[in-house]
């Protein structure tokens, strides 16, 4: 399948059914006037002076429960939404998720919990939430200065077993990594179609978008992209983060491949960058601060669009079989997004609610 093609029909179909969500949302939270959507702007010092010239003042959008008002005494367990790649806005997920916990809480199927989103795009159109010397320490900011908030500003229960964290694509490539390397932070993670376990199938170096790289004169092209050649955005993007080269103008990132002999191999140089951060190859180095999470979930629709997803998801849950961690792994009949939102309402929330401390 043409995962470009594909990509664009998607986001259409993702915006409009996002569209009729928030009027069903809005609609139920008039009705029963209870829980808070709360949008803030987090000023992030791990983000201040980076070289694509984002904003240290970052958006984050908050979902507070009824309980939170009616309960002033009680502190609530906290889940931290990762979005996707060049992905909807953090106010409309979260207003998206309200109408979604307000019913579940009001079935008394969940426990009340806060509920943040915080913003993972920039002028690449995702940090895939990662440090770089480019696009700003983004992990920190997730990490540190966004946690920190949330604790400094809200009731919440400053814990790792009492914080969870999921995301979708990116976001779950972002969970996953964030989790496995802040344990002492997080206490269970769920990934949603993680992208980005290794650089096979479409994001090998057979895919010839690799080789478009050098047509790009600026990141202001990217977002005119998205539609017609996503995972062309998705490798630059990458290189930012993963393999930032300030002196490579104009894109300051580095890629994995070079051509040698008229066809594309590996840059050891570059591709050991590269490793540090893809999931299958940090997992025997993460080993000993994966072992103390609480709980690791990831699930995959078996007909994903994006092929390294599915072979990249059954890799590494092999891999964490094979050093002994537990987890629970999924596949569903669906493609790389047709079903989140049903995912999150019966895996999601539910999941999170029987493990985290209330």
């Amino acid at each position: 399948m043409n995962s470009n093609i594909s990509m664009g029909s998607r986001r259409r179909r993702l915006a409009r059914n996002i569209a009729l969500l928030l009027l069903v949302s809005n609609t139920y939270v008039a009705a029963r006037g209870q829980s808070q959507v709360i949008d803030v702007k987090v000023h992030s010092p791990s983000l201040e002076h980076n070289l694509s010239r984002d904003s240290p003042d970052q958006e984050v959008a908050i979902y507070l429960p009824a309980a939170y008002r009616s309960e002033p005494e009680r502190r609530f367990s906290t889940i931290y939404f990762l979005h996707g790649f060049a992905d909807t806005r953090v106010q409309d997920v979260i207003k998206m998720l309200q109408s979604s916990m307000d019913r579940l809480i009001a079935n008394k199927a969940i426990e009340p919990m806060i509920v943040v989103a915080p913003n993972g795009l920039n002028r690449y159109q995702g940090s895939f939430y990662t440090n770089s010397a480019v696009t700003g320490n983004w992990e920190d900011y997730i990490v540190q200065d966004v946690v920190g908030y949330m604790d400094a500003h809200y009731r919440t229960l400053p814990e790792a077993n009492a914080r969870g964290i999921v995301g979708h694509s990116m976001g779950g490539y972002g969970s996953l990594m964030l989790a496995f390397r802040h344990p002492d932070v997080f206490g269970y993670v769920y990934a949603m179609s993680p992208c980005c376990e290794e650089l096979t199938a479409d994001l090998g170096p057979s895919n010839p978008a690799w080789g478009r790289i050098a047509s790009i004169k600026s990141v202001d092209e990217l977002p005119g992209l998205l539609d017609r050649e996503f995972l062309l955005v998705v490798f630059i993007a990458m290189d930012a983060a993963f393999a930032p080269s300030p002196a490579n103008l104009p894109l300051l990132g580095d890629p994995p491949f070079r051509i040698a002999g008229g066809q594309r191999v590996p840059d050891p140089s570059v591709l050991a960058k590269f490793q540090s951060k893809l999931l299958i190859p940090a997992v025997p180095l993460l080993l000993p601060t994966i072992r103390k999470l609480k709980g690791i979930y990831i699930d995959y629709g078996a007909e994903d669009e994006f092929s390294h997803i599915p072979l990249g998801v059954q890799r590494l849950s092999a891999e964490l079989s094979n050093l002994g961690v537990p987890h629970i792994l999924e596949v569903y009949e669906g493609d790389h997004g047709d079903r989140a939102r049903e995912r999150v309402e019966t895996r999601v929330l539910l999941w999170f609610s029987t493990q985290l401390r209330h």
